[in-house]
């Protein structure tokens, strides 16, 4: 009787569980050889890509077809386990985006929260998925880069005589240079003295005396972020025109009838 490097007694060198040929503990090469045929009989699904197709859209794609049925759990969003390197925003998985009448697909798309850009700055690993000849997923972490959409400057306009308000295109954080009064420069002698309200997409600034209808030029310098850590690019420059008082727009209008 021998004790071989699979763990079985066996006397006639054959396991009894798989078939293979066991050999002695003593052979490293023997070893080796056995776990690639071991290795090769486990069958699994694997991911074979990850990508970005939006800035809260993933599609996972597999080495062999999963299964999508009921019992596969793909409406359970905790399948899809994320993890984010530090500097980026976590990510929050919304829903399971699966084709409607198939039972098999080899790839789906993840909704989640917007991500932060950035190289590999995220991994996935999946869970509970099955292949159509009943493989599990393998138990891997596959790195991937995120995409995001940076926030922008819509419109920058003057709501009276002294304040601007400054639109984003989306939420910004209430951080960085956001209340910094330094960060808003205008053009011919228009100074920014102060932060009178911020909110979740606009900040409303504290202006000098505007000249009614003059054109003026903002330049914003500085670091804004939006929630997902998608940072503004900067310079970001928008013109606006000075107040002008509701009265005086009627004046010049009836002036030019």
């Amino acid at each position: 009787m021998t004790i071989y490097n699979d763990g079985a007694i066996i006397s006639n060198g054959t396991n009894a569980i798989t078939g293979i040929g066991s050999e002695l503990l003593g052979s490293p090469a023997n070893i080796t050889q056995n776990a690639a045929i071991v290795a090769n009989l486990i069958r699994t699904v694997n991911i074979k890509s990850v990508r970005a197709v939006s800035s809260t859209r993933i599609r996972v794609e597999f080495s062999r077809p999963i299964l999508t049925d009921v019992d596969s759990s793909l409406s359970d969003s905790d399948i899809f386990a994320f993890t984010s390197s530090p500097g980026a925003a976590p990510l929050f998985v919304y829903k399971i985006d699966s084709p409607e009448g198939v039972v098999s697909t080899s790839s789906l798309d993840v909704i989640v929260s917007e991500m932060t850009q950035g190289v590999l700055n995220y991994s996935v690993k999946a869970f509970g998925l099955v292949g159509t000849d009943g493989a599990p997923i393998a138990g891997e972490v596959f790195p991937f880069n995120g995409v995001g959409s940076a926030p922008k400057v819509l419109v920058a306009f003057a709501i009276g005589a002294n304040a601007v308000t400054v639109q984003f295109s989306e939420k910004v954080l209430d951080a960085g240079a956001l209340r910094s009064t330094s960060a808003y420069v205008f053009n011919d002698g228009l100074a920014v003295s102060g932060i009178l309200s911020v909110d979740a997409s606009s900040v409303t600034l504290k202006t000098s005396d505007q000249t009614p209808g003059h054109l003026y030029t903002l330049t914003m310098n500085g670091v804004w972020y939006d929630n997902a850590l998608n940072q503004l690019a900067t310079p970001a420059i928008t013109q606006m025109l000075g107040f002008t008082e509701v009265a005086a727009k009627h004046a010049l209008l009836s002036l030019k009838m």
